[in-house]
């Protein structure tokens, strides 16, 4: 007989990448909602849109009023949300597998972010429902391995994760990681060195700021760097596990170093 978990201990996770041609740095983010919590978050965003019926997406911040309230009505509800995110140099994707191996790659980190999250929160939410925006993988198969390693980890007979691929169209909370996982990824992609006159430029400093303030992500110093305070735009770019797991959370992931993580060797 199946078990039937009580909704307290269900959670909600949205996952979405954001990659370009050309980028250093492929970011694969994914936000965490309490199941009991969900719909309220939802309809906080919803409010903040009024009759704005565009998607909302990083790479489209003209309207930049209406994102600001999106993220806005997102950071207010930050006490029952967290957002984790895997950092991975490009080079390293390339240089991995070939272009029909993608997919496969992709999937798998994927997985590592997801089992990892499991793993710091699973005597409190060990139910996980995982929408995922559409892309060249199989959520079954995304399911299915998920859900073998995580019996082999914690033992018993329950099927964790359900996996599922959605249109980010129809989802707000996919929409809404895009837009913190493309701030992530313009940081760690040298956003901040660009033409600052620009509009785009304004806009997702702008963006990102809100987001590094809202979310406020711890400050840190490197060697023979000045300190970045504390949600300064630059944290974005910073590894952020070591400080804080709960709330927001950057991995550097270094695919030629599986036994440990990395700093990359530079400030931002």
């Amino acid at each position: 007989m199946v078990e039937i978990l009580p909704v307290q201990k269900r959670s909600q996770i949205f996952g979405d990448d954001s990659s370009k041609t050309g980028h250093a740095y492929f970011v694969y983010g994914s936000l965490h909602v309490p199941q009991v919590r969900f719909r309220a978050v939802e309809q906080k965003l919803k409010s903040a849109l009024g009759d704005y019926r565009h998607e909302i997406k990083w790479n489209e911040t003209r309207f930049l009023n209406v994102n600001i309230a999106f993220l806005n009505a997102l950071m207010d509800c930050w006490s029952s949300v967290s957002y984790r995110c895997i950092v991975v140099a490009a080079n390293q994707i390339n240089q991995a597998q070939k272009a029909e191996g993608r997919a496969l790659l992709r999937a798998k980190l994927v997985y590592v972010l997801l089992n990892r999250y499991a793993r710091t929160t699973m005597h409190d939410e060990p139910e996980f429902y995982v929408t995922l925006d559409k892309d060249d993988f199989d959520p079954e198969v995304q399911e299915i391995t998920l859900n073998r390693a995580f019996l082999r980890d914690h033992g018993g007979d329950h099927s964790a994760f359900k996996v599922r691929a959605a249109n980010s169209k129809d989802h707000l909370m996919l929409q809404a990681v895009d837009l913190i996982t493309g701030a992530v990824a313009w940081v760690w992609n040298g956003g901040l060195s660009d033409q600052p006159t620009s509009n785009a430029y304004r806009h997702r400093h702008t963006l990102a700021s809100l987001i590094a303030k809202r979310t406020r992500i711890a400050g840190y110093k490197l060697k023979g760097q000045p300190a970045v305070p504390q949600g300064d735009v630059r944290t974005l770019g910073h590894y952020t596990v070591k400080q804080r797991e709960k709330g927001f959370a950057i991995f550097h992931l270094d695919l030629t170093k599986s036994r440990h993580w990395k700093l990359p060797d530079r400030s931002a």
